[in-house]
């Protein structure tokens, strides 16, 4: 399966992966996502075992919790590798919680900056309203024109606007649209 283009916030799972859990065999690709403001007990962002491989693909995981381990990414499986290209990850690989395994994943042309959104909720879970949260970029947020220059992508993003605002798509669920506002004035 191909999951595009949403916003998977201030979600609270009582066990593990408070954004997205993936079990036994998740070949799973995710693409332009931004899961942010989640909470779990392992995982807060992403959870992964046995023999879960999914795909993320300019994706924004940035303040997740996690009650016991792993706030962002959680492997409770050696046979578990994520593969991630062009997203922006909150402490980068080496913040994976591996739980004593071996990570042997992709990870290629990603950034650990703080994405600036607009107005995101002011915690994690499901205690802070995400819905009405802004998770649109701010103009010099780090992940405007970071995402995959080659890849394929839909025409719009999560709000129908051009998917490739500039030259090179951005990472998350939106992309930075820059309106130039012109005031006319009229004199009577």
């Amino acid at each position: 399966s191909i999951i595009t283009g949403n916003v998977i916030c201030n979600n609270t799972a009582t066990a593990n992966g408070g954004g997205i859990l993936c079990h036994e065999n998740c070949k799973a690709k995710y693409t332009n996502n931004t899961i942010s403001s989640n909470d779990a007990n392992n995982g807060g962002a992403l959870y992964c075992d046995k023999n879960s491989d999914p795909d993320f693909y300019n994706t924004i995981i940035y303040n997740n919790t996690a009650n016991d381990s792993g706030p962002e990414v959680f492997l409770k499986t050696e046979d578990c590798d994520p593969n991630f290209y062009y997203c922006d990850v909150q402490g980068g690989m080496n913040a994976f919680e591996i739980n004593g395994n071996f990570y042997t994943g992709i990870y290629q042309n990603n950034i650990d900056l703080y994405p600036l959104f607009v107005s995101p909720s002011s915690g994690s879970g499901i205690n802070f309203n995400g819905v009405t949260a802004d998770w649109s970029l701010q103009k010099n947020s780090p992940c405007i024109n970071k995402g995959n220059p080659g890849g394929t992508y839909p025409q719009t993003d999560i709000t129908g606007n051009p998917r490739i605002y500039s030259s090179i798509i951005d990472v998350g669920a939106y992309e930075f649209q820059e309106f130039n506002s012109t005031i006319e004035q009229i004199s009577k």
